[in-house]
């Protein structure tokens, strides 16, 4: 499977990519494109199988190609946003980003979920 990451800039693409090589796919079918290195046309010569949008700072709207890719490539591949990605995959579709009255960044909370096994032990 070839796996395309957006890079918004952040030290935890990195941490991706080695989580992503771990999980089984091959080197060779990693692609790392930084956020403002090219433009849809570019990324759909790439051909990939699934796109991993990363985090980064800002907001949505100023990382580059990333809205553009996960609206060019919805109905096609499988996305996975992870922080910034996630919420650029709302924003793509009209969801309003605002700061929150308090920040949480790493605290635990409960996760519920419908034994999907995609969430399987968790």
């Amino acid at each position: 499977m070839r796996v395309l990451i957006i890079d918004n800039e952040d030290a935890f693409t990195h941490t991706l990519i080695h989580l992503i090589l771990g999980a089984g796919i091959e080197a060779r079918d990693l692609q790392v494109v930084g956020n403002h290195a090219t433009d849809i046309r570019g990324l759909r010569a790439l051909a990939p199988e699934a796109l991993v949008v990363a985090s980064g700072p800002d907001f949505p709207q100023q990382a580059g190609i990333t809205l553009a890719a996960i609206r060019g490539f919805y109905r096609e591949i499988p996305i996975f946003g992870v922080n910034l990605g996630h919420q650029a995959a709302g924003v793509a579709f009209g969801a309003r980003l605002m700061p929150a009255l308090m920040p949480i960044h790493g605290r635990p909370g409960p996760v519920f979920h419908e034994n999907d096994p995609l969430f399987a032990g968790i």
